[in-house]
């Protein structure tokens, strides 16, 4: 060590004993922050992780080490570009952070604002996500069998989003490791790993044990149905195959489901006075009335307003329980919320056909006017629990979606309204709307239904085996379950016109709060 490295120490010692307790405390965090000069200053293993996720994605091979700190076991390394380029738009950083026996902890990556905007391979590149995790992760890890596409203002948009699973005796546990990100250059532009804790493999089912696969797609067939849905985004007639339940790898018999699905198809005689939604005064009025609860403010508001003021709209501590209405810049779609608060528990919760009863009136009285035609999907806890879960410790609720129905059969692939109702304070918990393109025409459809439909969706169904761990109420068994799934179920559908196999695009799905979060990120990032 240098002199002056010497006299530096002994006046940080002096400095400390000088200081009072409280204030040695705050200064001991920033002490434990390590600046080194060169990445040659890391552990080998820190060292051989760097070089090879720099060699491995294309995008960080030509950029240049930044600063490098140690914190807790952690090392963290910067790149850039920062010299390579005087154009703005064409300037790229990363973050990498490894521990120092090497293990890979995250990785992100801004891409140029030049970038090609490509759209990722949802399906294509697993080969090259599993080299990447196989190969810096751990060799038992495995990738999802495909992608979802982040979506429009998220963390991740228009990239793909790869789960990353761990395995047990050879079979992936359906308990997320990782998550690696893919733009559409085949560039990893971020990865995150898990703390997962892993059972004992020889405390779960043996695989070897399992029915043949066969067996399970026979189970799985015999059970699927398709439903006619407008996809409105794509504009188009689709035959979709309903959610498909698990099956038991041991009994080839299906796995009872957590939620059940219940549908009814209803019209509805709107008697809702619309120019309420253009008018906040008359919007409070209705909202009260309509959600019994006349004495509780109501806050109005539109996402104009900044990261921070929408973060502290969601984050921040309620003073006053009430009802929040937050719209889209566009006014194209909005969300609801009651506050928890802004209601007392009940001594019997609202059976299901009271909470039905409630999420029609309110689209009757407050959405819509004139008749409409609707299939309600209801959504809730399975009446049958399972052996390993006590009584549900969450809130008991029912979920309401009204999907739109259109002359020829068809129904909204999205629904138009989405309602909450939470059975143990007697009341809706919250109302979505997405607004969405209606079909110009409602087209003469090809037949493609019997088995002849379930054949081609069976055809490319991919059926794999999986632990997996079921969810009751917030509450898991001990050990998971070995099943067969089928695994891109989301991703079939058949063309209603022509009958042909079309493949969709899975998109991420994220709740409206997950979704600031999202932006507020990546603002940040930026």
């Amino acid at each position: 060590m240098k002199n002056g490295s010497k006299t530096l120490v002994a006046l940080i010692a002096c400095s400390l004993l000088a200081m009072p307790a409280w204030a040695a405390e705050k200064q001991e965090r920033p002490l434990m922050t390590t600046l080194l000069n060169k990445l040659e200053d890391l552990p080998f293993q820190a060292q051989l992780t760097i070089t090879g996720v720099r060699d491995d994605i294309p995008l960080l091979k030509n950029m240049r080490v930044g600063t490098i700190s140690h914190q807790d076991n952690t090392y963290t390394v910067t790149l850039s570009n920062a010299g390579k380029t005087e154009r703005s738009d064409e300037k790229a950083t990363a973050t990498i952070k490894v521990k120092e026996d090497g293990e890979l902890i995250s990785l992100k990556a801004k891409e140029p604002d030049a970038a090609s905007g490509k759209l990722p391979d949802l399906y294509g590149d697993k080969k090259l996500v599993n080299d990447f995790v196989n190969y810096r992760l751990s060799p038992d890890f495995t990738a999802s069998s495909f992608a979802v596409l982040g979506i429009e203002d998220g963390q991740h948009e228009n990239k793909a989003i790869w789960s990353v699973y761990p395995t047990i005796n050879g079979v992936p546990l359906q308990k997320k490791a990782a998550e690696v990100v893919v733009n559409g250059d085949r560039d990893i532009v971020f990865v995150k790993r898990e703390n997962v804790k892993l059972p004992n493999q020889s405390s779960v089912d043996d695989p070897r044990k399992a029915v043949p696969v066969q067996k399970a797609k026979d189970a799985i067939a015999e059970n699927l149905k398709l439903e006619l849905v407008y996809d409105e985004e794509n504009g188009s007639w689709l035959y979709l195959p309903r959610t498909v339940e698990a099956v038991n790898a041991l009994t080839g018999e299906p796995v009872s489901p957590m939620r059940t699905v219940k549908e009814e198809q209803v019209e509805i005689n709107g008697q809702a006075d619309l120019s309420a939604w253009q008018d906040s005064f008359k919007l409070e009025r209705v909202l009260k009335a309509e959600l019994q609860l006349p004495s509780v403010p109501v806050d109005i508001g539109e996402e104009t307003k900044t990261a921070a003021e929408k973060n502290g709209r969601w984050d921040a501590p309620v003073t006053r329980a009430g009802i929040h209405a937050v719209f889209d810049k566009e006014k194209k779609g909005w969300t609801i919320s009651v506050d928890d608060e802004a209601r007392k528990e009940r001594e019997e919760p609202l059976s299901d056909r009271e909470a039905s009863k409630m999420a029609v009136n309110f689209v009757q009285n407050a959405l819509i006017s004139g008749k409409k035609s609707f299939l309600v999907k209801e959504m809730s806890l399975s009446a049958e629990r399972p052996k390993w879960a006590e009584k549900s410790k969450d809130y008991r609720e029912y979920t309401y979606a009204f999907h739109e129905v259109f002359a020829n059969g068809a129904i909204g692939l999205q629904p138009l309204y989405t309602i909450v109702v939470d059975a143990d304070r007697g009341g809706i918990r919250s109302v979505e709307h997405k607004m969405t393109k209606r079909p110009e025409t409602e087209e003469k459809l090809a037949s493609v239904k019997g088995k002849a439909a379930t054949d081609a969706i069976l055809r490319d169904l991919e059926v794999s085996l999986y632990y997996i761990y079921p969810e009751y109420g917030g509450q898991t068994p001990s050990l998971p379950q070995l099943v067969y799934l089928p695994v891109n179920m989301e991703t079939l559908a058949l063309n209603a016109q022509t009958g042909e196999p079309v493949k969709r695009v899975p998109k991420e799905k994220q709740t409206d709060l997950e979704k600031e979060k999202g932006k507020k990120k990546k603002s940040e990032e930026e």
